[in-house]
């Protein structure tokens, strides 16, 4: 991967299966947030929620290396009324159920999977009353991580966990990153994308 790339992800479970397949090792801790990192990877784990996104993805531009315009991706698992579990999404616009403030990714490539609405709730909610993506962390991790790249590069890589069908009780760490870990490839050639794009700013 030729060009820095910064995870931020929520869970443990589902930092595993991207620290093996980019073969990231954890650093000597030295904060709040544990940091994993392999040639121009690295990846922090935020813990849940919006603010722990974006003091996390803050701690982890403190500590990288100083280079020009990494892509910064937040992965990790998101419900959905209608997809099945284990689809991968990408999201076009992004917004805080709070506030109602949005954002939208700028999408100047042709995505590798398909693109979704993705709403950041501040509690888990499981009515799916819309058909879009929920998460917990987005809204707090775009609006940061837009301030140390430029903007093209900044984007939300979700898997889909739970929805109408299957409820989200069902969930643990063996079976999150089972689905992340499926989705490799995808993420493979998201991130060939971006790096494409990178080369044209």
């Amino acid at each position: 991967m030729p060009s820095p790339v910064n995870f931020v992800v929520a869970l443990p479970a589902e930092a595993k299966p991207v620290a093996a397949f980019f073969h990231l090792k954890r650093l000597t801790p030295h904060g709040d947030f544990p940091v994993y990192r392999g040639g121009s990877v690295s990846l922090v784990v935020s813990g849940i929620g919006k603010a722990a996104a974006a003091a996390a993805t803050e701690f982890l531009q403190e500590c990288s290396d100083a280079s020009e315009n990494p892509i910064w991706i937040n992965l990790g698992i998101a419900g959905h009324r209608d997809l099945a579990i284990g689809e991968a999404l990408l999201a076009h616009r992004i917004t805080d159920a709070a506030s109602g403030r949005q954002w939208r990714p700028a999408l100047v490539f042709a995505p590798p999977l398909r693109t979704e609405d993705l709403i950041t709730l501040d509690q888990p909610a499981f009515d799916y009353g819309q058909p879009a993506a929920f998460d917990m962390e987005a809204s707090g991790f775009f609006p940061t991580a837009r301030r140390f790249t430029k903007p093209e590069l900044v984007h939300c890589f979700k898997v889909v966990s739970d929805n109408r069908d299957n409820p989200a009780a069902a969930i643990n760490g063996k079976r999150v990153s089972a689905w992340i870990a499926r989705q490799e490839n995808t993420l493979a050639l998201l991130l060939q994308r971006l790096d494409d794009v990178r080369e044209t700013l």
